[in-house]
């Protein structure tokens, strides 16, 4: 009997918690994609860091879904640390 009174209590309590988590996430994901991004301006190269300063958040600006920037700012941040010496031609393609 007891069990299922623990059950029950979980059924009532986990959406509410999943939903405060779920907001949690959405709030925070605007700065989590500024922050992959400027990492990735900041392993390029100081001549290169202008252009794609503004370059890049535009581009991920464009990328729809907020999931969407998220994923595309940590490509551009992995990406970056991969190969920190790619051309400007091989930057400007992404």
């Amino acid at each position: 009997m007891k069990l299922s009174w623990c059950f029950i209590l979980l059924m009532i309590v986990a959406p509410a918690v999943s939903r405060q988590l779920s907001d949690e996430l959405k709030a925070w994901m605007p700065w989590l994609v500024r922050c992959l991004t400027e990492r990735a301006v900041r392993q390029l190269t100081v001549g290169e860091r202008d252009r794609f300063a503004e370059e890049w958040p535009a581009r991920v600006g464009e990328v729809p879904g907020e999931v969407g920037k998220l994923v595309f700012a940590a490509w551009l941040a992995r990406r970056r640390i991969r190969s920190p010496a790619k051309s400007e031609e091989a930057l400007g393609e992404i």
